[in-house]
């Protein structure tokens, strides 16, 4: 996926994701028809395996003409492993971040609580796949410019802007609309969740901005510095649940989800300036 990303291939990204829902959707439709017990449910993740075996042949079979994988060069492969290192890293500090608020939760003030922030994100993770999309087709462009200061410059006010736009309006709308959007999809059930999804849906507006300056450095090679600053938030966040989550339970969280936000928003485009 990252060599279809990086040469800029969204036709058999698209094709991939299209391929994978209608695949889950028979899984899943399958499953319910004949009554299926659970057990039947947890095998719907190979899907992807088997997706993606077939994308990787057909990827080879293109640029080789054969099916069989090369013989793997060993120094190069090194170099890649500690390349990736990085990124893993990276990976699993976003994990623990986005992750510690819900367990935090659950440890100080119980499922209750847990359960009206996870009804406040509902509505908020999902529209995130718009600055997914929109990044993912930019970054090759991105990579290919990254030593052009003009071109770069240009494609990155492009996301910057539209993103920000974007995210702008996103959480705006769903601010004004949330008692509407709560009423009319849970009726009174999560009346609770209310407060924080007023809190929780400048999330929106705030990643937006940041994706496009995060994507920007990691073209630019800069991923240390996203390392680092997620394992600093990952403390700063711990130590806000804290002091909030015991006074205001799920309120709490969201707030320092938020506060969180802003901090890494300002931190990366001051970064951002310096490197430019």
């Amino acid at each position: 996926l990252a060599i279809l990303v990086a040469t800029g291939r969204k036709d058999l990204i698209f094709w991939k994701d299209i391929s994978l829902g209608t695949l889950k959707l028979i899984f899943i439709i399958t499953g319910i028809v004949l009554n299926a017990p659970l057990d039947y449910f947890v095998y719907l993740g190979f899907i992807n395996c088997a997706v993606l075996l077939i994308l990787f042949l057909y990827m080879r079979h293109k640029e080789h003409g054969g099916y069989l994988v090369s013989k793997p060069r060993i120094a190069e492969s090194l170099f890649f492993i500690r390349q990736g290192a990085v990124f893993t890293v990276l990976m699993a500090a976003n994990v623990i971040y986005n992750k510690i608020d819900i367990i935090m939760l659950e440890k100080m003030k119980g499922s209750i609580e847990v359960g009206y922030y996870s009804g406040a994100t509902r509505f908020i993770y999902p529209f995130m796949f718009i600055s997914t999309a929109f990044m993912t087709a930019l970054f090759p462009s991105l990579a290919k410019y990254s030593n052009d200061k003009l071109k770069f410059s240009s494609i990155q006010n492009l996301a910057l802007y539209t993103l920000g736009f974007i995210g702008i309006i996103l959480s705006t709308l769903l601010f004004f609309g949330s008692t509407f959007i709560f009423n009319s999809i849970f009726q009174d059930k999560y009346d609770a969740s209310i407060p924080v999804f007023r809190i929780l849906v400048w999330y929106l507006a705030i990643v937006f901005i940041y994706g496009s300056i995060s994507n920007n450095l990691v073209a630019k090679g800069k991923v240390t510095f996203l390392v680092y600053l997620n394992i600093v938030m990952i403390v700063v966040n711990v130590i806000l649940n804290f002091l909030l989550i015991p006074k205001m339970g799920a309120k709490g969280a969201a707030i320092s989800t938020l506060i969180c936000e802003v901090i890494i928003l300002f931190s990366g485009m001051i970064y951002w300036n310096r490197v430019k």
